[in-house]
């Protein structure tokens, strides 16, 4: 006996539930917040009804277990689907609302030249300017920067042509030999 009045009081819930869904996208906007919590707790007294359906179900004779099973969970997927839709009401709700406000500023927004764009350009411009100034710095670096890899090098070789020569040979012969190391390496560089 108890098992059906639990079951009953359940059914009553979710019918009450349904016919307030039903209700609900018919409903002024201002008043759809305090009906949508009205929905909310009859879900909630719903749920309870439920599970107390749920606890019940071992109280029944085992030849009727089975059948009081697939009533509970009948509800359960009942309960899920009816908090799905109100879920889904809330959120097409919300939705017109936010496109109202939208509709409303636009309507009422005084609507300016683009002389802020024009500014946001003008500084794209001149940061544009800069980065092309600093790659050709950075070219100019680097152009001399070889230059003075390739005179280091030449550098090297008087160096090497200096140090062969002795104390013994001659100051023109020494020169004679600075130069035509200095040209041979012009020749290879060139």
């Amino acid at each position: 006996m108890e098992t059906s009045e639990a079951h009953s009081t359940a059914t009553r819930l979710k019918l009450q539930i349904q016919q307030a869904l039903e209700k609900l996208p018919t409903c002024e906007l201002s008043l759809a917040p305090q009906r949508e919590q009205a929905i909310e707790e009859m879900l909630g007294d719903f749920d309870k009804a439920v599970e107390r359906l749920t606890f019940m179900i071992v109280k029944e004779p085992v030849t009727r277990r089975a059948t009081a099973r697939m009533v509970v969970d009948a509800l359960l997927i009942d309960a899920r689907e009816l908090r799905t839709a109100l879920q889904s009401m809330i959120r097409r709700r919300t939705q017109k609302e936010k496109q109202a406000r939208e509709r409303e500023e636009l309507i009422n927004s005084k609507f300016v030249p683009n002389d802020a764009t024009a500014l946001n350009i003008d500084a794209a411009i001149e940061h544009n300017r800069q980065l092309t100034t600093a790659t050709g710095a950075m070219d100019d670096l680097l152009a001399n920067a070889r230059g003075i890899l390739g005179n280091l090098h030449e550098q090297r070789g008087v160096l090497k042509v200096s140090s062969s020569v002795t104390p013994s040979d001659s100051r023109h012969t020494c020169m004679h030999r600075i130069t035509q190391t200095h040209e041979l390496t012009h020749t290879h560089t060139h």
